[in-house]
């Protein structure tokens, strides 16, 4: 209570009068940046902590649902206007989700596969969201309500013996990286191995020496595989670590494929073998 005497402006100079529509506007700002703290909060733990510690999926999986929900903010924040420190669960909403896979096949020319992909992640970060929160299990729920979207399977082709024949001699063995290239493909042709699998090969996943030699592939979800070489792999191979690798031994962790930056040798990246 103030007195008579004090007038509103004295009031206000002196500290003793804050107008309401300052606290209702503090309180809005408030509980606009908890709703986005929590979706923000959520993000972090599901893909910092759930993903790679409580469900121990591998570092491309959780790389991929990182993907997908970053293409999902940007989505929002690109075509929707939403503005990252406004995101939050509550503008999360079926026609929101809809349009996301709408614009990853009509925009980014994504494949049905690839959208369902995206889809799947979705839902497994809102179903996440909802066990520690039962406000949002609203959102895991309509996601879940949207279907996955039905595509025609492909055959998987395959290259004839004179293609398979023309691709092997495309390696100028003459140049540094020449012999690099053709083995990387032997490897691949014989093992039927991944990209990302020969990249990540060591050389101690190679088992030249053993009776029936074999080449260990670290795969999706962390899984190795045990794949049987054929003897003129097994040359090849050997022909190759000779040269890029004389002085280590069977047992080193090193990468098998590397490129030289900056004088040092890193791992192969599937970008470089692109390029090659």
């Amino acid at each position: 209570r103030f007195n008579g005497e004090y007038s509103r402006k004295q009031e206000k100079r002196q500290g003793y009068f804050f107008p309401l529509h300052c606290l209702f506007r503090a309180r809005c700002a408030r509980q606009a940046n908890q709703k986005m703290n929590d979706f923000f909060r959520a993000t972090r733990d599901f893909l910092l902590d759930y993903l790679p510690r409580q469900r121990c999926f591998s570092q491309n999986t959780v790389r991929s649902y990182r993907q997908a929900l970053n293409l999902f903010v940007h989505y929002l924040r690109e075509q929707r206007g939403v503005s990252v420190s406004d995101l939050c669960f509550d503008l999360i909403d079926r026609d929101s989700i809809l349009g996301f896979l709408d614009w990853l096949e009509d925009t980014r020319k994504c494949s049905c596969s690839t959208r369902n992909q995206r889809l799947m992640a979705l839902r497994s970060f809102f179903r996440y969201a909802g066990q520690f929160d039962c406000a949002q299990m609203a959102t895991y729920l309509t996601a879940q309500s949207i279907p996955a979207k039905a595509h025609e399977i492909r055959p998987v082709g395959f290259l004839s013996e004179p293609a398979l024949a023309a691709l092997l001699q495309q390696p100028v063995l003459s140049s540094s990286s020449g012999l690099r290239n053709l083995v990387f493909m032997i490897l691949m042709y014989d093992t039927a191995a991944r990209c990302s699998e020969l990249t990540n090969m060591k050389i101690c996943d190679l088992k030249l020496q053993n009776p029936y030699p074999i080449a260990y592939l670290h795969g999706k979800g962390n899984k190795t595989r045990t794949v049987p070489l054929l003897p003129k792999t097994v040359q090849h191979c050997e022909q190759y670590l000779r040269k890029y690798h004389p002085h280590e031994q069977a047992d080193s962790t090193k990468p098998l494929f590397y490129t030289v930056i900056h004088g040092l040798p890193q791992p192969m990246s599937t970008d470089t073998v692109e390029v090659s």
